[in-house]
């Protein structure tokens, strides 16, 4: 989470652990703002979706006025007519449940989404947070490097002027300081680089200060490919997807073939009603007194059931849509198999991968401690005059060189560790079970 916030001058500086950065890019982030509300509308049509249930209601009203056009003029056809009705209708078919459901399937569909789009985010800023951890280490050992190796040049500088070190000497050595700094700053350039479009990510201003906290540690987790698929590989997105497709296309399925196949009962009420020349006062009454001119309404109820019948003929277009939604329903299964397939061979190809990332990193270690050895046992032969500068400068470059292995294969192993998170689809690394 966010640890401080500073104020230096005008400038803010911001200390963040990799877990705050998770927290800002997931508040940030517009892609999962957009995922995060498909979900609210999925879950508003799934918690109304018993409105399959309301009837249709419709109210309408018309005014119209009659006058002859090309017969006699004289002939008394002209006047007004108001005419109002309301219409209420509901169809039943069999279908109502599945209509339902795939409301609930779809609302599934998009929390799967989101919870994918998330892990994925998640698992995207752990990743380069660590890279520019091991990348800001990296460049302060290039640092040092580089000041060791300009302190060297000045002590063969000071030897060379008291008569006590050649020319070939001094330029040497201010040729291997001059070296190492465009190595250096190059690193840096790279480093500030990556940390702005990181920023980017995180939804802050590129030219934010900011500090980062944490090193790249990780610790050996001893893993079983098949306990984890066992226990685990439901857990994966991609695979609740899936399985998702696979019952919303069976609940398609079904509800064609209802929807087209069994019979449909409507129901239906009604009135209208219609005043010939409404603006006479009389015409408004009901009597028979009054004569042509009274208003005159009527309700009615009904109930009617319609059967599809050409659903039912072999070849016909409805019955070769449902044979094409049932071979949707096939194929999305057959995807299904295939990606458990695919996921558990993920998962233990990311095992291996795993322990062979940490023999390599032990073994990087071993090497460090060596190579620090013998660049302590040179410095120490240096002063004492029984080795030259390049032997020292040979040493330092081993010592350095085994340091920045160490670094990038410490960040080999985690960022194997993230990749073996998401394959699980769990949130946290700690949710890993070992033997």
């Amino acid at each position: 989470m966010l640890v401080a916030v500073a104020m230096f001058g005008w400038s803010e500086s911001i200390v963040l652990t990799i877990d705050g950065a998770v927290e800002l890019a997931i508040e940030n982030n517009a892609d999962l703002e957009n995922a995060r509300i498909d979900v609210l509308g999925a879950a508003r049509r799934a918690d109304s979706a018993w409105n399959v249930f309301l009837p249709s209601i419709s109210v309408s009203t018309s005014l119209n006025h009659t006058a002859s056009a090309f017969s006699d003029p004289f002939i008394p056809r002209d006047g007004w007519t108001f005419s109002g009705a309301v219409n209420v209708s509901l169809p039943l078919q069999a279908s109502l449940p599945e209509q339902i459901k795939a409301t609930q399937l779809a609302l599934e569909a998009q929390e799967i989404s989101y919870e994918q789009a998330r892990l994925y985010l998640q698992v995207q800023v752990e990743r380069e947070f660590a890279y520019l951890l091991v990348a800001r280490s990296n460049v302060n050992l290039l640092a040092t490097s580089l000041d060791l190796a300009e302190q060297r040049y000045e002590q063969t500088r000071i030897l060379y002027e008291n008569g006590r070190a050649s020319e070939l000497s001094m330029l040497q050595a201010q040729v291997s300081a001059a070296n190492q700094r465009p190595t250096y700053l190059q690193a840096v350039a790279d480093y500030e680089e990556r940390l702005r479009t990181f920023l980017i990510v995180l939804g802050l201003d590129p030219t934010t200060e900011i500090e980062l906290t944490g090193a790249v540690e990780p610790s050996e987790m001893a893993l079983d490919a098949d306990r984890l698929a066992s226990e685990l590989l439901e857990n994966r997105p991609d695979i609740q997807s899936l399985r998702t497709q696979v019952e919303t296309l069976e609940n398609t399925l079904r509800l064609s073939s209802r929807s087209q196949r069994l019979p449909t009962l409507a129901l239906s009420a009604g009135w209208n009603t219609s005043v010939p020349d409404p603006f006479t006062g009389d015409s408004w009454r009901n009597t028979t007194m009054t004569g042509p001119g009274t208003w005159t309404d009527a309700a009615t109820v009904g109930v009617s059931v319609s059967v599809p019948i050409d659903s039912w003929i072999p070849g016909s277009g409805a019955d070769v849509a449902l044979d094409s939604t049932a071979d949707a329903v096939e194929q999305a299964q057959n995807r299904l198999m295939y990606s458990l397939d695919s996921a558990r061979t993920e998962i233990a190809n990311l095992v291996a991968e795993l322990e062979t990332a940490w023999i390599t990193m032990e073994e990087s270690k071993v090497n460090v401690e060596l190579s620090q050895t013998a660049y302590d046992l040179s410095e120490e032969a240096y002063r004492r005059g029984t080795v030259d500068r390049l032997s020292v400068e040979d040493s330092q470059q081993s010592y350095l060189s085994a340091q920045q292995t160490l670094l990038f294969n410490q960040y080999s192993y985690y960022s194997g560790l993230l990749s073996l998170k998401l394959a699980l689809g769990v949130d946290s690394i700690e949710q890993i079970p070992t033997l």
